[in-house]
């Protein structure tokens, strides 16, 4: 059964389109895991990092309810290294926020179509709509924190605690990016400490947030490609071990849940 997540907060430069990047080609290429990569913003960002360039025509999965393509397949690029498959965002989509019953049927027939291990949808500065309706059908979450930003902090906990309490789904992991040449102020140390410690060591990944991001953007690689043995990108295999573990438990619940009607 396909999993759904999302890679959400309420604050925008996070680390959003970032996370959900490189988190993708990680499962895809260390996990052999097929995922499809869902912008829902008007436009792409992720072809930068992972390297899918080509096919700038392609109309992206609202090419379905648009008539430009009758299967998936025929809306979406894949990388040639392993099975990461990436729906590009688009004007299209940006005008789905005036249509939230068209926005709804499309991702309902992504998932109900979809022939993947796992859909991850970004939300990175889209409408309020789209990603509320993402969230919605979403299993499990992803919430990037970017540390020593007061907003970025207050956003993530108003989104975990939508989904515990609202949409009653799986946190996944709270994924902490922070910049080593940073001087924290003292006022904002403790409140973030303190909420990093609420939350489930297993569920956490820190991220030093350093050069190599910014150039990897600039040479339109991942910081895999780049740097394989920096700590970031030790921590984006850390962040990719905690989202497959997830999906195996939760294909693990599916099966018993499965066996228990059964009986």
């Amino acid at each position: 059964m396909t999993k759904v997540i999302s890679i959400t907060t309420n604050k925008g430069g996070v680390g959003k389109s970032f996370f959900s990047s490189h988190l993708s080609l990680a499962l895809a290429r260390k996990y052999k895991v097929k995922v499809l990569l869902v912008e829902l913003m008007s436009i792409s960002t992720k072809d930068i990092w992972l390297g899918m360039n080509d096919s700038p025509d392609l109309p992206g999965l609202v090419g379905l309810i648009k008539g430009q393509g009758k299967k998936i397949s025929e809306c979406i690029i894949k990388r040639e290294d392993c099975d990461l498959y990436l729906s590009r965002g688009s004007s299209q989509v940006n005008d789905l926020e005036r249509r939230p019953e068209l926005f709804e049927k499309l991702i309902n027939i992504i998932i109900e179509k979809s022939v993947f291990d796992l859909i991850i949808f970004d939300g990175s500065n889209c409408g309020l709509i789209r990603e509320g309706i993402a969230r919605n059908l979403s299993n499990g979450f992803v919430v990037p924190l970017s540390f020593g930003d007061g907003l970025s902090l207050h956003g993530s906990k108003e989104i975990i605690k939508e989904i515990e309490t609202e949409i009653q789904s799986d946190l996944i992991a709270l994924a902490v990016t922070y910049r080593s040449s940073d001087e924290l102020s003292d006022r904002f140390q403790l409140p973030f400490i303190e909420f990093i410690d609420s939350i489930p060591k297993e569920k956490v990944t820190i991220c030093e947030h350093d050069y190599v991001v910014d150039e990897a953007s600039f040479k339109e690689c991942s910081v895999f490609d780049l740097a394989p043995n920096s700590k970031i990108s030790q921590s984006l295999y850390q962040l990719s071990e905690i989202v497959y573990t997830w999906m195996q438990n939760k294909n693990a619940s599916d099966v018993n849940d499965g066996c228990a009607d059964c009986n």
